[in-house]
């Protein structure tokens, strides 16, 4: 399974496949066309960036602006499902599409597999809900919780079994001095204010 996936994921394709919150579509996060895909099989508004998922901690200062703030914000909050909405680092090297008015959001996997093939891929991949725009995004079982349009679509379905949480991540900004929450998900408002304190 993994090298099937990287070697989709390094000629431009799609990948479906389970992660540790929703089911999800991914692509190589440098690769523009790649990037470009999976707003063609979404449908999605091309001003809607696309979040990018990492493997650790330790890689979200690699794509967004870390201070005390931050820094002390994510330690907190280690370990959680959330979408970090950080300022873009210069010169980093990912699809403008991930970035908007200067922003990226950043989420740190808890999926194993999806682990290993950011490690192996040497870079965060992109990634979203497997869903059409504006449509019901699935939750928690297996493959034939997704549309078929969207499973005939992508280049490669990774069937490993159920997603994990089957509720979307939090969004969390922190690019301002403090803690925004944007979407509400499987981490709550409470719960982070909480952590927070």
């Amino acid at each position: 399974m993994l090298l099937q996936t990287l070697n989709v994921l390094k000629k431009s394709g799609v990948v479906l496949l389970p992660t540790d919150t929703i089911w999800g579509l991914i692509a190589d996060a440098q690769n523009e066309a790649a990037v470009e895909r999976i707003y063609q099989i979404k449908g999605r508004n091309n001003t809607k960036p696309l979040q990018i998922l990492v493997s650790s901690e330790g890689d979200i200062a690699r794509y967004g602006e870390t201070d005390d703030f931050v820094s002390k914000c994510i330690t907190a909050l280690s370990g959680k499902s959330i979408t970090y909405v950080l300022r873009a680092k210069s010169g980093f090297s990912l699809n403008p599409k991930l970035v908007s008015k200067g922003k990226v959001g950043i989420r740190v996997t808890k999926d194993p597999f999806l682990i290993e093939v950011i490690n192996k891929l040497g870079h965060a991949v992109a990634a979203t809900s497997a869903n059409f725009a504006d449509a019901h995004t699935p939750s928690a079982g297996g493959v034939e919780v997704v549309d078929v349009g969207i499973r005939s679509a992508v280049d490669l379905v990774i069937n490993k079994g159920s997603c994990g949480l089957g509720v979307h991540s939090t969004v969390l900004d922190l690019s301002s001095g403090v803690a925004c929450v944007l979407r509400n998900g499987c981490v709550t408002e409470e719960e982070i204010q909480r952590l927070l304190l």
